[in-house]
């Protein structure tokens, strides 16, 4: 990443985390939103097996190269 510039990513909560954890390592965490789909119905998937509900919201996570 370019000194000074900003990157964004856009994770699923479960993996929001830990990326924030191992990015922030190197680059400084500016700025964290939440990217709601709330347009989406609940669906079940892996039904039968197990329950998993579909990610009807992201985590958007800026950093930053200082």
């Amino acid at each position: 990443m370019v000194p000074g510039k900003i990157s964004r990513r856009v994770v699923s909560d479960r993996l929001a985390r830990d990326l924030a954890r191992e990015l922030g390592k190197t680059y400084t965490l500016k700025d964290e939103k939440i990217w709601m789909q709330d347009n989406q119905p609940l669906a079940p998937y892996g039904l039968g097996s197990a329950w998993v509900s579909n990610t009807f919201h992201h985590y958007c996570l800026q950093f930053r190269n200082e």
